[in-house]
């Protein structure tokens, strides 16, 4: 009896103190040219996590004077190393976080 006391106890004390952790969806900025395969990246990465993906794609110069303009953008996927160093000289980037993700090719 005295252990059964102590689990309902030990249940009411987490069940209210402790609160269910939800993450804010994960707001991305992606090139437009870069939708296709980004749709597969997200797919998997929100069956893997349990985190929800929020795409905005659109022109990297609009994206850029959005970023400066405070737009909430988590991730910015840009098709070129111009702007986002540019955000990162600006202070509107975190430090070191620019990689290149893919190398593509022009074919006419």
């Amino acid at each position: 009896m005295k252990q059964r006391v102590l689990t309902w106890f030990l249940f009411v004390i987490v069940a209210t103190t402790v609160t269910p952790a939800f993450a804010e969806p994960v707001l991305v900025a992606v090139a437009a040219n870069f939708i296709p395969p980004f749709r597969e990246i997200a797919t998997e990465f929100e069956q893997t996590t349990g985190h929800t993906i929020r795409v905005a794609a659109g022109s990297l110069g609009n994206f850029y004077s959005q970023i400066k303009s405070g737009a909430p953008f988590d991730v910015f996927f840009s098709a070129d190393r111009e702007r986002p160093k540019l955000l990162g000289d600006e202070g509107l980037g975190v430090k070191d976080s620019r990689f290149t993700y893919a190398v593509g090719r022009l074919v006419l």
